[in-house]
């Protein structure tokens, strides 16, 4: 969907932002999706499940409860005889609790402004990123600029065109793209979602899309005008080490050689990842690390900016995964180890475990012995949690 909204080639969005009127029929009603933890199922007596959710919630008698999907029991109706007892039941502990437990509960009818909700801001922030963007890059703006309008807001008497898309993250494009990148990163995290798990999803979505866009600017060969710091060979062409401040916000600090980063160096983007490595003739080349915002950690090989050849990914979640990739694709054999987790009701569980990878692909589970042995044949070296592999928690 965010691919489809994002389009600078064959999408015109339209926007209507006026949120209406509650509807009479909508009062007083609310939507649970029980968490998986009730263990309610198809196969429950709905009566004997109507009274578990009566007891789960609290419910008094004055209040209706029946299931709204055709008896699968993952979707329910709660009928209050006000709009203004059902919201106060939402601020109840035992709505908390719902939430808490990965369930969900919501008023039917979302009178929530469009400017906080979750997905409507994803939605205008993917619409908005590639021509914003492209204020950077001067071709791509011209080429983008005698296309069709990318957004126009109706709610406006006649249809307004927005033209300073980079306003749509908060800033203006004088402050760069970083700005404008982390304010919309803030307005996810503020917005409210429905949906269980969200909001981890549309962060994650948008951080994905933001190194596609970067990926695909660095692609056109456009390069960014910005400040340049240090030192300069006879012709005045950056060499030796300097800085590089994009005035899209990404910032370069290393060795250059002919005007080219070349040696090693740090690249910081605007969107917060930072790839630290091996440079050649202004490509990413040889071995480098790459910390996503994400957490997730990358250490490896690299060809013209690419990841390829041996590398070793460190997961925000705990996991580490070793293997070849080739172009960015993990290929061959690898594996992967999993952290340990106290929760669970598995003992195995509790100690670190390892799975066999075919094309980045779980395959099977392995002893770690067997993980071992797979690691020093990618000639990646073991990751640093060594003896510890053994030790319960």
């Amino acid at each position: 969907m965010g691919d489809l909204y994002a389009s600078a080639l064959g999408v015109t969005v339209v926007r209507h932002r006026f949120i209406p009127a509650r509807p009479r029929s909508y009062d007083g009603e609310l939507v649970l999706l029980p968490p998986d933890k009730w263990g309610l199922a198809a196969s429950d007596d709905p009566a004997s499940a109507v009274l578990a959710v009566r007891d789960r919630l609290k419910c008094p008698p004055s209040i209706h409860v029946a299931v709204a999907d055709g008896g699968a029991m993952k979707r329910w109706a709660l009928r209050y005889p006000t709009h203004d007892a059902a919201l106060a039941a939402l601020r109840t502990p035992e709505a908390e609790a719902v939430e808490e437990a990965g369930g969900a509960l919501f008023a039917a009818w979302n009178s929530r402004p469009y400017e906080e909700r979750g997905w409507t801001t994803f939605e205008s922030a993917v619409t908005t990123e590639v021509v914003a963007r492209a204020a950077y890059f001067p071709r791509q703006h011209e080429a983008l600029s005698r296309l069709p309008p990318k957004l126009i807001e109706i709610d406006e008497a006649p249809p307004r065109i927005l033209h300073n898309l980079s306003e749509e993250g908060g800033v203006g494009e004088e402050q760069g793209a970083g700005p404008r990148i982390e304010r919309i990163r803030a307005r996810i995290n503020a917005a409210r979602f429905t949906g269980r798990g969200d909001r981890e999803v549309v962060a994650k979505l948008y951080s994905d899309y933001i190194t596609i866009v970067n990926n695909a600017f660095v692609a056109s060969g456009e390069g960014v005008a910005g400040i340049y710091e240090g030192g300069r060979n006879d012709e005045g062409e950056a060499d030796g080490r300097g800085s590089y401040l994009y005035l899209d916000g990404n910032v370069y600090l290393g060795e250059w050689r002919r005007g080219k980063q070349h040696g090693r160096g740090s690249y910081t983007y605007a969107d917060g990842d930072v790839y630290e490595g091996e440079w050649q003739d202004g490509r990413q080349q040889g071995r480098g690390i790459y910390r996503f915002m994400s957490g997730d950690v990358y250490e490896g090989e690299y060809v013209e900016d690419k990841k390829h050849g041996r590398g070793t990914y460190r997961l925000a979640d705990g996991r580490v995964m070793i293997g070849r990739f080739d172009n960015e694709v993990p290929v061959g054999e690898g594996v992967c180890w999993i952290p340990p987790d106290a929760e669970s009701s598995d003992p195995d569980r509790h100690y670190w475990r390892a799975a066999r990878l075919l094309d980045g692909q779980p395959e099977a589970y392995i002893s770690l012995e067997e993980a071992e042995v797979i690691a020093k044949n990618v000639g990646e070296p073991l990751p640093a949690f060594g003896t510890h592999l053994q030790t319960a928690i």
